[in-house]
């Protein structure tokens, strides 16, 4: 299985007032992280979390889990 940011999370960062490197520092990770995220690539379980706490978003809000 692999956890995959949505289409709408670039969105939703934005719309919350968030640059990818503000996002990071929130998340406490590189912004690589996130950029990566945006562009499609797999995410970590506890990466998620993170994402999903500083956006204060839910989980399905802002991923899907793919098989």
């Amino acid at each position: 299985m692999k956890i995959k940011a949505r289409e709408a999370f670039t969105d939703i960062r934005i719309r919350k007032g968030y640059s990818i490197t503000g996002l990071a520092k929130a998340m406490k990770v590189n912004a690589s992280v996130v950029f990566n995220m945006e562009k499609g690539g797999g995410v970590r379980p506890a990466t998620a979390r993170k994402a999903s706490e500083a956006l204060n978003e839910d989980f399905d809000t802002l991923f899907i889990i793919e098989d």
